[in-house]
């Protein structure tokens, strides 16, 4: 986004809300959220310019939900015409392919994440014993990651810790 369209936008959000665009905090959030929106949208355009076999088409079949002026619209199909972006659009998707390990473990260093990971692999790779059942996922997970109580997201509340009373009954 264009410096002279950004100062736009900030002054259309200042004329329809009461905000202190003056302030930097403000104004840093507020063209965080209208750049992650701009990119939403642009990758909306985009996946639609993708449909059409060529960019002429592309260009005569504009998309009528996305607001589009005809300028922008020949704006961004430019864009997305361009060897150098087609490119680098290739050149992210390869990359996102690639990755084998999401980052989103929480507070686990990425080393730790990373470890625990291979000891996985390694343990399901592990030849069995003849006399030996195979360890399932559950086992690997539970000896690798430990098992606590709580709740396991899309699981609800896990393995619930054994009360007092019961392991004194069991144990008599």
């Amino acid at each position: 986004m264009k410096d002279d369209a950004k100062f736009h936008a900030l002054e259309r959000l200042n004329s329809k809300f009461e905000m202190k665009v003056d302030d930097d905090y403000v104004k840093s959030s507020v063209m965080s959220i209208m750049s992650k929106l701009s990119r939403n949208h642009r990758h909306k355009v985009h996946l639609h310019f993708k449909t059409f076999s060529n960019v002429d088409v592309a260009r005569q079949n504009k998309p009528t939900k996305y607001n589009l002026t005809q300028e922008n619209s020949e704006q961004l199909c430019d864009l997305f015409s361009d060897p150098k972006y087609q490119r680098r659009c290739e050149t992210n998707a390869r990359v996102r392919r690639n990755v084998k390990l999401t980052p989103n473990q929480g507070s686990r260093a990425f080393v730790a994440s990373r470890y625990a990971m291979e000891k996985m692999v390694e343990l399901q790779s592990t030849p069995v014993e003849e006399d030996e059942e195979p360890k399932t996922i559950d086992d690997i997970m539970d000896e690798v990651l430990g098992t606590r109580s709580g709740y396991i997201p899309g699981l609800g509340y896990g393995p619930k810790p054994n009360k007092k009373v019961q392991v004194q009954i069991e144990s008599t």
